[in-house]
């Protein structure tokens, strides 16, 4: 009730509500039939943008006196407790509503598709919005299964049965001798950023010039003093000398071998959502687009960094117009304990040097410090709502016909080409040879024999020249891959992947099990690819008119109206992975 009042403080705890789920939150609604109009007035509010596709109706209600449907859903066999009174349940499909709007999970018939349903998902954004029938807090769910309300009544199992179904799956099997974390993509994804092209000097010359420096300003000094100069007193001029000498010399020496340049690892993540703001037809009104930055910053100085994102309008060609600054900048943490750079790390501050400061809104990060010839890595997100459908598509299957096969039309309307693309479609990935080039329109036909499991999602070799470290290939391709779809490609969860899983999209890619004889409803297809990696001269890039990147990044100063971006210095190397979640319309 309090986010039904009209004032300012609701309206953003709202407004902060839709933007979790538009980013790949899970929101559980459970409906009262005695307060639908209120949630009626919140889903229906202007800040869900795209518009909540299913609202339930204000006015509707039936009577049920066993929940037997929920007893199927959560596991319980031949329970005789779950009688009570007959209570009232809330109607939660409007009288219209696109075919395919939601995935019904339960209904009070499931034998029949006219059953009512009592368990809904609705995808919306990345995320998803569950509907749940009945209110937990009051009958029917608190008198069912009677008294029992231990760890095997009804109401129990059923939670169990709904987390498991609508959570993201968390991996427990972590052993408590190793660090907890000490697995997860996020920690591989920042180690993976940490790889730049700088020559290490191997410790055995390190060892070695410390020897002749021990030699040069210890015995050597006293033996020329005393022997030579037969004046041991101006050791207090040679000494200091010495050392600074040496201490020069090492200075411009690393400069020499490591090189003076400022270095960016940057990896852009684009999100599309063309299924939730569909017309009557199933055909994609407005788009929703959201990006994930992550990269890390090596500096060759001592300095502190003003840091900004903001998202490149000429990315999306015809789409273009203000840019869009990213909404939240913060450092990439990692899901570990004690390690370095860990989320559950004490940090540290040195006694003259002061804290990074966050801008207003966490939009940007001011006198960030980053000692020389060492990293920082930072991850920034952003969002776009009601824009022009980047991805043109006509997509159909026949709606007859139990194999999922998809027929139709993928045009790229963004200003690059996609490579590597790939077409999720249920539990088949299918790759679209040559990619899809920017303006080119591409006809597609996809039969089951043609598609992949998904475990054999495999790249492509049209990736570009990438740099050959000391510490091996830098390509976080993979590794991008793997929490796009992390349960689907790690069915023995063997990896945890807990700050980047709301980019985890397994559970849109949905099974066969799942088709009927006969369906008319919207499907959903997943357009994956990426840009050609791009090394080069950080500004080059950045201001290419002919290869946007997604995204620019400010240094020395923060995005605004009326500011000019600072020229970014260094070299850059830039990856750019791109999601489209598109509908396929049913076709006689």
């Amino acid at each position: 009730m309090e986010l039904a009042k009209d004032n300012d403080v609701s309206r953003a705890r709202l407004k902060a509500i839709a933007q979790y789920v538009r980013r790949g939150g899970r929101l559980v609604i459970p409906v009262s039939h005695r307060t639908t109009d209120v949630l009626a007035q919140l889903l229906q509010s202007t800040v869900w943008q795209p518009p909540v596709p299913v609202v339930p109706p204000k006015e509707g209600a039936f009577e049920v006196k066993r929940l037997a449907a929920l007893d199927n859903f959560a596991g319980v066999q031949n329970n005789a407790s779950n009688q009570f009174p007959a209570a009232k349940i809330a109607q939660l499909a409007p009288p219209k509503m696109v075919p395919g709007a939601w995935e019904v999970l339960n209904s009070d018939d499931p034998t029949r598709d006219t059953g009512k349903p009592l368990i809904a998902r609705m995808p919306y954004g990345l995320g998803s919005i569950t509907y749940l029938a009945f209110p937990l807090d009051e009958p029917p769910f608190t008198t069912w299964d009677g008294n029992n309300r231990g760890p095997t009544s009804s109401r129990v199992l059923f939670l169990q049965k709904l987390l498991t179904k609508l959570a993201p799956r968390v991996n427990n099997q972590v052993d408590p001798n190793e660090q907890r974390g000490a697995n997860d993509l996020s920690t591989d994804l920042q180690r993976t950023l940490d790889n730049f092209d700088v020559r290490v000097i191997p410790f055995g010359y390190v060892a070695l010039f410390i020897v002749l420096y021990i030699v040069v300003v210890g015995p050597l000094d006293f033996l020329v003093l005393k022997y030579v100069f037969k004046r041991l007193e101006w050791t207090w001029f040679t000494f200091p000398t010495v050392v600074l000498a040496v201490s020069v010399a090492a200075y411009f020496t690393a400069y020499a071998i490591k090189g003076n340049d400022l270095k960016i690892n940057k990896v852009d993540i684009i999100d599309i959502d063309q299924r939730t703001n569909l017309d009557g037809k199933g055909n994609t009104k407005k788009a929703f687009a959201c990006g994930q930055t992550f990269f890390t910053i090596l500096s060759p100085r001592i300095q502190n960094y003003t840091i900004g994102v903001e998202a490149n309008s000429l990315f999306w060609s015809q789409a273009a117009g203000k840019p869009i600054s990213a909404d939240m900048v913060t450092w990439l943490g990692r899901a570990d304990n004690n390690m370095f750079g860990g989320m559950q790390r004490g940090g540290g501050q040195g006694f003259f040097r002061k804290p990074y400061r966050y801008d207003a809104d966490a939009a940007g990060l001011l006198d960030v410090p980053i000692p020389v010839w060492t990293t920082k890595s930072f991850h920034a997100s952003w969002e776009a709502v009601n824009i022009p459908p980047p991805i043109h598509a006509e997509l159909s299957y026949p709606a007859r016909n139990k194999d999922p096969h998809l027929v139709g039309m993928l045009k790229n309307g963004l200003a690059v080409d996609l490579d590597d693309a790939w077409v999720f479609y249920f539990d088949k990935v299918y790759p679209i040879e040559g990619g899809l080039p920017k303006g080119a329109e591409i006809k597609i036909s996809l039969e089951s024999t043609q598609g992949k499991g998904v475990t054999e999602w495999s790249a492509g070799s049209r990736d570009g020249d990438r740099p050959q470290t000391a510490q091996g290939l830098y390509n976080p391709s993979n590794l991008v891959r793997k929490f796009q779809f992390s349960e689907r490609l790690d069915p023995a969860n063997n990896t945890s992947n807990h700050s980047l899983r709301t980019l985890d999209l397994s559970w849109r890619s949905r099974t066969k099990d799942l088709l009927q004889q006969r369906d008319d409803h919207i499907r959903e297809a997943i357009l994956v690819a990426r840009v050609k990696f791009a090394l080069g001269p950080a500004e080059m890039l950045t201001a290419s008119v002919n290869n946007p990147l997604p995204t620019n990044l400010w240094m020395g100063e923060l995005p605004g109206d009326k500011k000019t971006r600072p020229s970014l210095a260094g070299t850059l190397a830039q990856d750019t992975f791109v999601r489209v979640l598109l509908p396929v319309r049913p076709k006689e």
